[in-house]
């Protein structure tokens, strides 16, 4: 008899009204995946972006129905041909894990099981819940790639991070301070303490220019619209 499970998945591009609850197999984790029964997921702009026909869509197609969903937070259910034990660095059923799937392909992880890359998963550290370690990979990858992949930043150097109390930003932060960089962080007043306690140097963009304040900064990094990056660029 067929396992099922609940799954959130779309039939075609749109908005909030085509998302549907629904009923389906519970997937079969196939040569080096591991099947995770999930905890929790995230829901990054990402997400809805492409619900909408934005985001990754071009990148997925028309390949409905989709189940939606990248990050995963849960506990290794079953492991698929290929998938070595623990002794090996792999994974054993009933190891807490957490990672971002596929991306941009769909992670299907808006849903109670998910089949996962076994290389695409890390061990959950076990001072986070679920909640929070699923609110990790997306925002901490994005963080990590743009600081260290791209702009190569090393200690010493200085990074201007805007937004920095936000998802990315605050992660940008830490992880800037972690290599030994200094941070200059634009937020609001009210999360100039919050900054602080993360080692940066608040500024506050509601009542004065960053370029007026900030000067020499080794790289920039921009997670809002409008005119920063062009006056990023300056400083």
């Amino acid at each position: 008899m067929t396992r099922t499970m609940k799954a959130v998945r779309i039939h075609t591009y749109g908005g909030n009204d085509v998302v549907r609850y629904e009923e389906v197999p519970v997937p079969v984790p196939a040569a080096d995946e591991v099947l995770v029964r999930m905890h929790a997921a995230s829901v990054n702009p990402v997400d809805w972006k492409t619900r909408s026909g934005g985001g990754q869509a071009d990148k997925i197609g028309e390949r409905f129905p989709i189940v939606l969903g990248w990050d995963v937070s849960g506990t290794v259910e079953e492991l698929g041909p290929g998938v070595v034990d623990p002794d090996d660095d792999g994974w054993a059923v009933g190891d807490e894990v957490f990672g971002l799937l596929r991306f941009p392909q769909p992670g299907q992880t808006y849903a109670d099981y998910v089949a996962a890359p076994a290389h695409e998963l890390a061990p959950k550290p076990s001072r986070l819940s679920h909640v929070e370690a699923a609110a990790m990979p997306l925002a901490v990858l994005t963080a990590w790639q743009a600081l260290f992949e791209t702009g190569a930043l090393e200690a010493g150097h200085t990074a201007l991070v805007h937004a920095a109390a936000g998802g990315v930003g605050h992660l940008a932060v830490q992880l800037a301070r972690w290599k030994g960089a200094g941070v200059v962080g634009t937020a609001s007043g009210d999360n100039a303490e919050f900054l602080r306690s993360l080692g940066a140097a608040p500024v506050d963009y509601t009542r004065e220019r960053f370029e007026d304040v900030v000067s020499e900064v080794d790289l920039a990094l921009v997670a809002v619209n409008g005119d920063v990056t062009d006056r990023s660029l300056g400083v």
